[in-house]
């Protein structure tokens, strides 16, 4: 298994881009069967209509969704294969062609710009920085975690920066399995336990952060003496250790004294990354039962269960054709 760092303003690029296909797919198994009352059915509007909905939430296209949407009554839009008269028809096909050609459009600029294709891993989002080093010190602490904490190693799994998403401030990895391993999601169950562990020192922070300013004062006063940083210091390696040792119970122990080390740093360092507003997400194909277990949940990155199962199906037979 592999990592690769791949990475929209609120929603990735990439995210707006894999809805929007999907909800083409789903929009084009659209079928008009006239009917000898002179009135039409509209056969697969199930996955029509669950393809509309999912595009409430991206802005480009919302207005037009909606507009799509409530040309069909609330009554008949419950209907798997709702009838309607002629004129309802016409207006409906001019608002469909209008939204798939909106569609076509951004997935046609995306592809141009990148092929397309992502997988199961995670996005993190970078908050707006002051300056270039506060940047560069961000993207250093990201790094430390993800290749210094012993719980985001594993023999299956290998971690790879590949680049960002288009024009945004998203970096994401995406998980690669292995073929000989099956998907067991190590790290990411890891990285879930280490975010909701550094969520939790956070509410610490302030304390820790006091003390931290009081020790500096007292040192530009002389006033501090080795006992004074020495108490310090035990008060904050008490502090971690309780969250490093909640950690070992819960994932396992490490190895020595070193890694334990490397956990608290680590613990410490993804704290203070999301205190300043950087925020981890599963990436939009990351199974679910991965995603339930992120602190981080991003509303508009999921397809709706049926709309994604007929993806799945679909997908299925094309394989076994």
């Amino acid at each position: 298994m592999k990592f690769l760092l791949n990475g929209d303003l609120n929603m990735r690029l990439y995210n707006v881009y894999y809805v929007c296909k999907a909800a083409l797919n789903g929009l084009k198994e659209l079928k008009r069967v006239d009917l000898t009352t002179g009135s039409i059915k509209l056969n697969e509007w199930e996955i029509c209509k669950m393809s509309i909905e999912s595009l409430f939430n991206i802005d480009f296209v919302e207005r037009d969704a909606y507009e799509l949407y409530n040309i069909i009554s609330p009554i008949d839009r419950e209907k798997q294969q709702p009838d309607i008269g002629i004129n309802t028809y016409n207006t409906f096909m001019s608002s469909y062609k209008k939204l798939i050609t909106k569609l076509e459009g951004v997935i046609d600029l995306y592809e141009s710009m990148r092929d397309g294709t992502s997988k199961p891993g995670i996005d993190i989002k970078i908050p707006s920085c002051d300056s270039l080093k506060e940047y560069i010190k961000i993207l250093n602490d990201i790094d430390f975690i993800l290749t210094q904490c012993p719980y985001l190693k594993n023999e299956n799994e290998e971690i790879k920066y590949q680049g960002t998403d288009v024009g945004s401030d998203w970096i994401t990895f995406a998980i690669i399995m292995s073929s000989t391993v099956s998907a067991s999601f190590v790290i990411l169950n890891n990285l879930a336990s280490l975010m909701n562990k550094a969520i939790q020192i956070k509410s610490n922070k302030k304390v820790l952060d006091m003390q931290d300013e009081l020790l500096k004062s007292m040192q530009l006063k002389n006033e501090a003496t080795q006992e004074t940083l020495g108490v310090f210091k035990t008060l904050k390696e008490i502090t971690y250790k309780k969250y490093v040792d909640e950690l070992k119970e819960e994932l396992g122990d490490v190895k020595d004294g070193e890694e334990e080390g490397r956990v608290s740093k680590s613990l410490e360092k993804l704290a203070n990354l999301i205190d300043k507003g950087v925020e981890i997400h599963t990436s939009v194909e990351t199974p679910k039962e991965i995603k339930v277990l992120f602190p981080f949940v991003e509303p508009q990155q999921s397809l709706p269960d049926g709309l994604l199962k007929y993806i799945e199906d679909k997908s299925s037979s094309r394989d076994n054709e």
